[in-house]
């Protein structure tokens, strides 16, 4: 048995119980709450709007998620260059942006650094502090890294 929708969905008994079925592509749902959202996405109707901006959404919980943009709780900071968000998934996609990409630039040279905690490690090379010692000969590094690859000196020679 089936009863046409507003919306051109149609209520059908089926096993296990009945479904809403779309009248113009093939989703299926047994909750008519989900039926009206789900029609949202063939009329276009965002009956949601923002109360601080011209935004406008078609579901409810996608509102309460933008209306956070508008709050100053950010609590997601993003550990490459320091700035928060309101959200896991606005920091993940902000997160997409820095993928390549070397922001921090070292002031005193040219190298550039896709991490904050990259430069600032790096600064110590410049800094004069060498606190890395090399047991074979007593050089001193300010990084652990040259030491490491200073260590590959000595394993060359015999």
């Amino acid at each position: 048995v089936a009863a046409r929708r507003p919306g051109g969905s149609s209520f059908h008994a089926v096993a296990g119980g009945e479904a809403y079925r779309c009248g113009s592509c093939s989703y299926v749902t047994r909750r008519r709450g989900n039926m009206v959202t789900h029609q949202r996405t063939h009329t276009g109707e965002r009956p949601f709007g923002c109360p601080h901006c011209p935004s406008e959404f078609a579901v409810k919980c996608t509102l309460k998620r933008h209306l956070l943009t508008h709050s100053a709780q950010r609590a997601f900071a993003c550990s490459l260059c320091l700035d928060s968000f309101p959200s896991r998934e606005e920091l993940a996609r902000h997160a997409l942006g820095h993928v390549g990409q070397r922001h921090f630039q070292c002031q005193f040279c040219p190298r550039s650094f896709g991490r904050r905690d990259g430069l600032l490690a790096h600064h110590c090379s410049h800094a004069g502090r060498r606190v890395h010692r090399c047991g074979r000969c007593s050089r001193l590094f300010s990084r652990n890294d040259d030491l490491v690859a200073h260590l590959a000196t000595h394993a060359e020679l015999p």
